[in-house]
């Protein structure tokens, strides 16, 4: 503790406290071992976190001050100190990781939960089969960033876990060409799940499903300056002659307009009769997470009356505004960003504002700030308890993921009509 003082023996020990602690501490502590050696009262503090002011870093310490008498007759006092700094750092550690999990996992439940419907949607036959599969195929995303600490995952990689089934035919009639690349999360899981409904399709009717038909799986990133994008490919020959389909299902959502949204890209997906070409162009820093996420899209022409959604994931972005609007809402955005949210409040306000808390890398904190300032109700979502929420959530309704719908719906009824009032 007072490795820093030099001289040591012979100071004042007043002296020297205040040179190791900040004020109002250091006199806190002398008064502590004045009282103790004048009354005989021993002090014992459990926990003790303070910033050291000859260091500038934070400690914990559980000490203890007891009077004692010294060899020559005069009264001293002792203080037993423990260092607990690292089983604090450890503890925080622990709670900080505890709060992330629960977060994530929730996330993952509403996204679960968003695929069911999205997979029931298109009927009951093999319906188990479809979910199970496109389950597996966010397993394997997430198998990636688990082994990489939530970093990101190699785009090869990322590529191979979704074509599993067809790991025999990589590099012959599955031919991947482009450099390693590290992929966000958010990315990881997009791109994963297109890759997955691609393959499903091409199994069942395109190119992987006869013995001749061939896949081409090809990335690169074109003009390398601070404008560098981001190109992919999928294209397919030799197989069955292909017809366009005459609806759009859910596979098509997830490799298209999810993609597009999550990667703030355009996706082209074509049906010649060769073979689906699917294609995909977007700000390079998009997929390898230095973007702000997916682009929004502007307000409607009525913006007083309408919702604004702020959510970072596309996928549950996407089914929040529809079933919002199934519900008779108009929709601004979804934004994934706070950037992006305050462009949106630039060109009107919403009538109530639905905010998912987390957005990657930042709060929506601010956003809920500029909302109340404009008098604009606003109803949290979040994986995080009530208690972990920012000091300006606290007075709002919070709807726990996976998002209940019609409790939202009773919120955003209740805030609009508070409101009103």
């Amino acid at each position: 503790m007072f490795q820093n003082v030099r001289p040591l023996i012979g100071r004042n020990f007043a002296e020297i406290l205040r040179t190791i602690w900040p004020e109002p501490f250091a006199s806190e502590a002398i008064e502590r071992f004045q009282h103790t050696l004048a009354t005989g009262e021993p002090y014992h503090a459990a926990s003790t976190v303070e910033l050291r002011a000859d260091i500038n870093a934070v400690e914990a310490y559980d000490w203890k001050i007891e009077r004692m008498t010294l060899p020559d007759g005069r009264l001293g006092a002792v203080c037993h100190f423990y260092d607990l700094t690292e089983r604090q750092a450890h503890q925080e550690k622990v709670e900080t990781l505890m709060r992330e999990v629960n977060h994530r996992a929730k996330n993952m439940l509403a996204l679960v939960g968003a695929v069911a419907k999205h997979t029931a949607a298109a009927g009951a036959d093999d319906f188990l089969q479809r979910f199970d599969a496109r389950i597996r195929a966010l397993a394997a995303s997430q198998d990636l960033l688990v082994q990489t600490e939530w970093e990101g995952a190699d785009l090869v990689d990322l590529i191979k876990s979704q074509l599993l089934h067809f790991e025999d035919l990589v590099g012959e009639r599955i031919i991947l060409r482009g450099d390693s690349l590290d992929v966000a999360p958010k990315a990881s899981q997009a791109l994963g799940m297109a890759i997955h409904e691609l393959a499903t399709n091409a199994a069942k009717y395109g190119a992987l499903s006869n013995a001749d038909g061939v896949v081409e799986i090809s990335w690169c990133v074109v003009d390398k300056d601070i404008a560098a994008r981001f190109s992919m490919s999928w294209l397919e020959r030799g197989g069955p002659i292909v017809v366009a389909p005459t609806r759009r299902g859910f596979g098509q959502r997830v490799a298209g307009t999810l993609v597009q949204l999550e990667l703030a890209g355009k996706v082209t997906l074509d049906f010649p009769e060769h073979g689906i070409e699917w294609t995909l162009d977007c700000p390079l820093a998009s997929v390898t997470g230095a973007g702000s996420g997916y682009r929004s899209t502007s307000a409607p022409e009525d913006g007083h009356g309408a919702v604004l959604i702020v959510e970072d994931d596309a996928m549950l972005a996407d089914d929040l505004a529809e079933s919002l609007q199934s519900a008779g809402y108009e929709i601004m955005g979804p934004a994934a960003s706070v950037a992006q949210a305050f462009s949106l409040l630039q060109q009107r306000l919403p009538r109530i504002a639905v905010l998912d808390i987390n957005l990657g890398t930042e709060t929506s904190e601010p956003i809920a700030r500029r909302l109340q300032e404009r008098q604009v109700p606003f109803v949290a979502i979040s994986g995080y308890s009530k208690r972990q929420q920012p000091a300006v959530f606290q007075a709002s309704p919070l709807i726990s993921k996976p998002i209940d719908l019609q409790a939202l719906l009773k919120e955003l009824k209740r805030a609009k009509t508070e409101r009103a009032d």
